[in-house]
């Protein structure tokens, strides 16, 4: 059955407790071929407060109807990033979208352009009959947009209908029972009408779980099934008394070879490990009576517990975010992140690697919003709190009995960009510095004022960095209770670098996106660069071209352009600014 109209009717748009929190107008116009309004189209903007997660946190989606000569007004959450697409069925079982705009923001114009129609496709998933019985099959189609849309997709007569999306490639995300069914989401063309994919056929695997210190088995370790940089976790098998566990993977009968499959493995009193570093299976691996294919040494680990509360409610069932990750110079780079839940009674615990630091952030929902936002107004509050941050080489008790949402401190931040305007459009990032080592925590986007705010414990002393396409700053905070005033900081200015993409024919390709990372090894750029998480993507205008901002002294690498039609890895030479980066980017697009 085909959906009747293009909104996917799953993302959760925020309560009507946000209703007091206000809005900011953008006035948009949707345009045909030859600059023609589009009238009719169905406007949606969605901001995410993990912009690529789609099961975690309260979703903002704003929808509008464009009138006849193309415009719309939408009202936005100030300090949010928004993706904004437009789309109208035509009946014919084709559709028509427009290209997706990432970091739209309150107060500013918009203008989204169509694609070409396209059809409202389907695919075949062969090699599904073999899991069915563990469980319900669900797919669901996941955008290329910096807030991704993930829509399902129905199953009939052993097809499932792909809904429409911006763009004209997505990701299909297939699951059984709740555990993915592949390593990584599978690639459509969404301008093809019918697609084939085939899901391994499931096998039995035995892996060991020892003590790293003492080689002991570890009973009761779980295997939890992953996606790559995806939070979505399930387990699938426990370890026994002698350490044993068997996992059925998606992997077929044939020998297998994979570097850093994705799991998450974990025991209790051990610091969890997000990626296999090298799976091998022979073809004539027996699960039942042979010898494990891996041996898991982990590491002891530092036990986290505690209650979460906002003043005298409790807060059940929220999401909580841990990341322990690391930058060092001298030690290389650690990181794992992923969420859990407090339980019934609003408890939590967790093991975390007691050699890196940690931090715990939980994302508010529009309960808690409501009722903390008023301590940060006028300035925007980013939806994810920061409970506590925990050195490396703590105590058991690193966390106290009860973590009160009302006991953090608002931290205000004012931004102002290098000529002394308000940066309305930069990103505020916040730290931790630890003996030379930073532990990265959360960023949010600022207002149309530059302003920006934060809720952190009140006796943490923090690292701020803002960073926009004009400049960057980075700079130590100190304890929140001591902070009286917004803190003011100005950035400091960069220089622009000029690209074209072009395809074979010499000709510009408009609205690519070109994905590259910015890498600094320590100090300041390091925490700058790891605050925005390495990989940047910039999307090309009408006539081919972007810019990058080059930051000092870090290094640039140009990975992939994704153009409307296809993806392209291209050999763009490696370069670090103020030694020998390039007057221009001209990416010449000549295979894929």
């Amino acid at each position: 059955m085909r959906p009747t109209h293009c909104v996917p009717v799953f993302v959760l748009a925020f309560a009507p407790l946000l209703a007091q929190v206000p809005r900011e107008p953008v006035r948009g116009t949707v345009l045909l071929a030859a600059d023609q309004p589009w009238a009719g189209a169905q406007v949606q903007l969605l901001s995410r407060p993990v912009p690529d997660e789609d099961r975690v946190g309260e979703s903002d989606l704003v929808r509008a109807l464009s009138d006849a000569k193309g415009r719309f007004l939408v009202d936005l959450l100030p300090g949010r990033c928004y993706t904004a697409w437009a789309c109208m069925l035509l009946g014919d079982g084709t559709y028509r979208a427009s290209h997706a705009v990432d970091d739209v923001r309150a107060g500013g114009p918009l203008e989204l352009v169509a694609d070409a129609v396209r059809p409202l496709g389907s695919v075949q998933i062969d090699g599904l009959d073999p899991w069915r019985a563990g469980g319900a099959i669900e797919c669901q189609l996941r955008s290329r947009t910096a807030n991704v849309i993930a829509a399902p997709c129905v199953e009939q007569d052993g097809r499932f209908a792909l809904p429409p999306l911006p763009g004209r490639r997505a990701a299909l995300e297939v699951l059984c029972g709740g555990r993915p069914l592949q390593p990584w989401p599978e690639p459509l063309d969404l301008t093809v009408a019918t697609h084939t994919v085939r899901i391994q056929a499931p096998r039995a695997v035995r892996l060991r779980f020892v003590d790293a210190d003492t080689s002991q088995p570890i009973a009761d370790a779980t295997i939890a099934a992953s996606m790559w940089l995806r939070s979505l976790l399930h387990e699938i098998a426990h370890s026994d008394v002698t350490g044993n566990a068997v996992a059925t993977l998606p992997i077929g009968s044939r020998a297998f070879d994979w570097v850093n499959y994705p799991v998450m493995l974990q025991a209790r009193g051990h610091a969890p490990i997000n990626l296999l570093g090298r799976l091998q299976v022979p073809a004539d691996h027996d699960a039942a009576a042979g010898k494990p294919v891996a041996t898991i040494e982990l590491h002891k680990g530092l036990a986290l517990r505690s209650v979460l509360a906002l003043a005298d409610t409790a807060c059940a069932g929220a999401p909580i975010r841990i990341r322990n990750d690391l930058q060092s110079t001298t030690e290389g780079t650690h990181r794992i992140a992923w969420w859990l839940s407090t339980d019934v009674q609003s408890g939590f615990e967790v093991d975390v690697d007691p050699r890196t630091p940690a931090g715990l952030g939980m994302l508010l929902r529009p309960s808690e919003y409501a009722r903390l936002a008023a301590a940060a107004a006028p300035f925007p509050l980013h939806p994810e709190a920061l409970l506590a941050v925990v050195p490396a080489n703590a105590q058991a008790a690193a966390l106290p009995a009860k973590l009160d949402l009302a006991a953090l401190a608002p931290m205000r931040v004012q931004v102002s960009a290098p000529d002394g305007a308000p940066a309305a459009d930069a990103f505020v990032g916040i730290g931790a510095a630890f003996d030379g080592h930073v532990l990265t925590l959360s960023s949010a986007a600022t207002d149309r004022s530059g302003r920006a705010c934060f809720l952190v414990p009140r006796e943490q002393e923090l690292l701020v960095t803002a960073w926009s396409d004009d400049g960057w700053i980075v700079h130590p905070m100190p304890r929140a209770d001591a902070l009286v005033a917004p803190l003011r900081i100005q950035l400091q200015s960069v220089r622009q670098l000029p690209g074209l993409v072009e395809d074979a024919a010499g000709r510009p390709v408009p609205y690519a996106q070109v994905t590259y990372s910015v890498i600094a090894d320590g100090g300041e750029m390091g925490f700058l660069t790891r605050s925005f998480g390495y990989h940047l993507v910039r999307r090309t205008d009408a006539k081919g071209s972007f810019s990058v901002p080059l930051y000092p002294g870090a290094r640039y690498s140009v990975s992939s352009v994704a153009t409307p039609d296809d993806d392209h890895y291209v050999r763009q030479p490696e370069f670090t600014v103020g030694k020998d980066e390039p007057e221009s980017l001209h990416l010449e697009l000549t295979k894929r």
